[in-house]
């Protein structure tokens, strides 16, 4: 689901149906995540107030924590931060690492080894040999991302530009489903925006909100 109004997706979009749940015609986002991305999503409700939130993200002043599983690599060394430049490509639903200054930056951390207990010495599954040809072991991870800054698909580019590529991302590292094609719902995005957390600029509290979402593992 969209947060916002697009294309096809307009009454089906998050926005437009929260406005008609609870009749609040002033609802704008201040926070909004890919269509494809789960977890949470920050609106507000008063729009002479609505500028002093927003400006907190303008300035870097929110921390950003998401989830995501993605295919382990035992020759990166985490945690680690990928800074890029990322600018819209000619697809325009696509974005893309170019040459350039840097206008991007995601922290990437590993909270948790999935499908099997992974040496990270030797980059092989304990109790499995690695000299076993038959049955390759790819054993995948759960990563903690950190944003520093939010470009479209950031992420998405950051996590497969780093060679581990989030699972059930079907633009990243090609594209298997153009936009207005049908969703194969059955292998989601393993992507999940999961805690944001600021100083409130009206009230001066320390806020933090978190998704009782989780990712499948």
């Amino acid at each position: 689901m969209p947060v916002t109004p697009a294309g096809r997706y307009v009454r089906s979009s998050l926005l437009v149906q929260l406005k008609e749940e609870l009749g609040i015609d002033t609802l704008s986002p201040i926070h909004r995540i890919d269509r494809e991305t789960a977890g949470l999503v920050l609106l507000s409700v008063n729009p002479q107030e609505r500028d002093a939130y927003q400006a907190l993200f303008r300035e870097r002043k929110v921390q950003k924590t998401y989830q995501a599983i993605a295919p382990y690599r035992n020759d990166l060394v985490f945690p680690l931060t990928r800074r890029s430049r990322i600018e819209e490509d000619a697809q325009f639903f696509l974005s893309r690492e170019v040459e350039g200054l840097t206008n991007s930056e995601t922290r990437v951390e590993i909270l948790k080894y999935l499908d099997a207990a992974v040496d990270t010495s030797m980059g092989s599954a304990a109790g499995s040999p690695s000299s076993s040809p038959e049955k390759p072991i790819k054993p995948s991870a759960l990563y903690q991302l950190t944003p520093v800054t939010g470009k479209r698909h950031q992420l998405r580019i950051h996590m497969c530009a780093l060679g581990i590529p989030i699972e059930g991302d079907q633009f990243y590292p090609e594209v298997v489903r153009g936009p207005e094609e049908i969703e194969d719902f059955s292998h989601a995005l393993q992507l999940l925006a999961e805690k944001i957390a600021f100083t409130d600029p009206i009230t001066g509290e320390e806020r933090e909100f978190k998704s009782l979402l989780g990712l499948s593992y």
